[in-house]
Order: structure tokens, then C-alpha cells, then sequence
């Protein structure tokens, strides 16, 4: 059995194309995962290093992006969001720091 703290996760598949993907569900919450994507991991740096310009504004940028994405997703009443970047759902676990 799960603790409160602790998430199932289920329907777990995986997309063997160009790029690599796992999609699951942690929860009810959709994830999707790639490996190997470099770029990617320089978009995430330069969200980083972006943020912390905006000194002491409790990671504004960050926030800003997830609410734009959220409101794109309510907007198109889509799954997913097509605001290209693709470490913005990386700044979900971030964004609380």
C-alpha cells in the first residue's frame, strides 16, 4: 500500500521513434520522459540562469512560464500545451525552490 507521500505509477509505455520517450502517470498527473537530449538540458540552463537575474522575486520567471502554459492548455482544452520549450515541464518540480 502507498503512504500519502508516495505516488502509483502506471500506464507506463514506451515510444521508440527518433527521439526516445516514457510516458506515464505518476499519480493523476501525466509525465512524459526523454533521454539523451541535449539541447534540451541547455534550454533548462538558460531558464536557470535567466531566473536568477530576477533576484529575490521568488523564481517570477519560472512561475510566469508555467502559467502561461496552463492557461495555453485550459485555452485549447489539449493534454499538453505546444509553448515549445521542453524544460518547462522540468520547472514544475523546480519552480518551488
Amino acid at each position: 500500500t502507498l503512504t500519502p507521500n508516495q505516488k502509483a505509477i502506471r500506464n507506463v509505455t514506451f515510444i521508440n521513434g527518433r527521439v526516445k520517450i516514457v510516458n506515464c502517470l505518476v499519480g493523476n498527473i501525466a509525465v512524459d520522459m526523454t533521454a539523451g537530449q541535449s539541447c534540451s538540458l541547455g534550454a533548462v540552463a538558460l531558464l536557470e540562469e535567466a531566473d536568477r537575474m530576477v533576484i529575490g522575486q521568488n523564481n517570477l520567471l519560472k512561475r510566469s512560464l508555467l502559467l502561461i502554459k496552463a492557461w495555453c492548455m485550459y485555452e485549447s482544452g489539449a493534454h499538453a500545451a505546444s509553448v515549445g520549450a521542453e524544460p518547462i515541464p522540468i520547472l514544475n518540480s523546480r519552480a518551488g525552490r
